[in-house]
């Protein structure tokens, strides 16, 4: 037999012993208690139930919030390490790849400049051979 006491808004299950003795009126009759106790195998066995069922509702209902306690803890501490580390390999990333976009981007500069360069020499120099093909016997022309 169990009982439910509402505190606040949550409900609560009374241990089958405590709720036995809470059928009992306020002022408590020996002979009920008496009863109740030998229906449980004599006082001991009763302060024993009493105990044991206690611990057991205890466990049952305080285990869920321990565990999510805890568990919203180490959540908790995790993200309190894992954010930052992110965030500075975030930063890190960022640095390393606008290092190598701008070092990329000089070395685009650099090709077009010796492409440039390349092509400038390549037109003087079919410049001169053209010439030296119209006048062979001249040198000192150019």
């Amino acid at each position: 037999m169990e009982a439910q006491i509402k505190i606040g808004k949550e409900v609560k299950i009374m241990n089958s012993c405590l709720s036995e003795l809470n059928d009992i009126d306020s002022v408590w009759n020996y002979s009920d208690l008496s009863i109740l106790s030998s229906n449980h195998g004599g006082p001991e066995k009763l302060i024993t139930d009493i105990f044991s069922d206690g611990y057991e509702n205890g466990f049952n209902d305080g285990y869920p919030i321990g565990y999510d306690d805890g568990y919203n803890d180490g959540a908790n501490s995790i993200l309190g390490v894992v954010i930052p580390v992110a965030i500075v390999a975030a930063t890190a990333l960022i640095t390393w790849g606008t290092y190598i976009w701008q070092k990329q981007k000089k070395r685009k500069k650099e090709i077009n400049r010796l492409i440039e360069e390349n092509a400038k020499l390549k037109a003087e120099n079919y410049v001169q051979k053209i010439k030296m093909e119209k006048e062979p016997n001249d040198t000192n022309s150019i």
